[in-house]
């Protein structure tokens, strides 16, 4: 698989190297940079480094950002740490700005959790309509004690909330660094432990992730992954998810619009069955249940590897 490192492209962080396509790009830009996917892909020792090369390229072509509504909240700021917005519910869960603005108290109904977001130099307080959506199908399914990944979790609200919900342990996985720093101040301002959520930086930390599980027999992967990024992105990640998710195990998608909702379905559907989408104004959330097929089983991977062994 292709070599972490210092990008030679000029970003400036840890990435994919000459294949970076945020070439130029400062961290800081990264989140108002082209949509791309820098995810790396998980380290799986079957795959063959030309293979992988090209499912990485598969989800790092840049995308028309104008066929997607706005999803920007503005130019991050060290100071939106204490930014107000106002609070609403999802939900069983109450998301609110940092304590030391928030101005309402909480609402008075014992079946109410309290999340408290500072948005931070990441994305998503949980006002858009994606995060709603993934809050939303958080508090009808986390019933307790599962294993939660969220991949490009911004401000980790949605980790937070799966464990404030009951989960036993979040993941957190985000390709900025200040995304990840931002996640773990929003897991101690809520009273989270770091052995609760762990958040992870990729390119360069990937083996975390799989950590969660791996190190115990009885447990076969992830139970619920949460993935609220745009659909070109998701294109580099189908078989990393699906390698993460155990069988019977569930897959909540959001970031995605209307017009691609068949596409993203399709994309994923020989290791997912999915339901019907719901959507709330127009963006989609798509939720699929992992089935037992094997990722190296998958027809296009082996031809991907037979071509890269000759």
């Amino acid at each position: 698989m292709p070599k972490f490192g210092a990008c030679t492209g000029g970003c400036h962080q840890t990435c994919i190297g000459r294949c970076c396509p945020l070439r130029g790009t400062p961290p800081h830009q990264l989140h108002s940079a082209p949509s791309v996917a820098l995810t790396g892909a998980l380290n799986r020792k079957q795959v063959k480094t030309p293979c992988r090369q090209r499912l990485v390229a598969l989800g790092s072509k840049v995308t028309d950002a104008s066929k997607y509504p706005s999803r920007s909240q503005g130019a991050l700021k060290e100071e939106q740490f204490d930014k107000y917005f106002e609070p609403f519910t999802v939900g069983r869960i109450w998301v609110a700005p940092p304590r030391s603005v928030c101005k309402e108290p909480l609402p008075d109904a014992e079946s109410v959790i309290p999340v408290h977001v500072a948005q931070g130099e990441a994305w998503g307080t949980g006002e858009h309509e994606t995060t709603k959506l993934c809050v939303e199908y958080l508090s009808e399914s986390v019933q307790g004690g599962e294993l939660v990944l969220d991949y490009g979790c911004g401000t980790g609200i949605l980790a937070i909330c799966a464990v404030k919900l009951g989960a036993k342990k979040a993941v957190g996985v985000d390709i900025v660094p200040e995304a990840v720093a931002t996640a773990a101040h929003n897991r101690d301002q809520n009273g989270i432990s770091e052995e609760e959520l762990v958040a992870v930086c990729v390119p360069g930390e990937e083996h975390i992730i799989s950590e969660q599980f791996r190190s115990d027999s009885r447990v076969r992967g992830y139970d619920i992954c949460m993935s609220n990024i745009l659909l070109p992105e998701q294109k580099g990640l189908v078989i990393e998810i699906a390698d993460l998710v155990r069988p019977g195990g569930t897959l909540c998608l959001s970031g995605i619009i209307e017009e691609d909702v068949t596409e993203a379905t399709g994309m994923y559907s020989l290791y997912f069955d999915f339901e019907e989408p719901r959507f709330l104004g127009p963006w989609a959330r798509l939720v699929g249940t992992r089935n037992d097929f094997r990722t190296e089983d998958d027809p296009g991977l082996l031809a991907e590897l037979s071509e890269s062994a000759l």
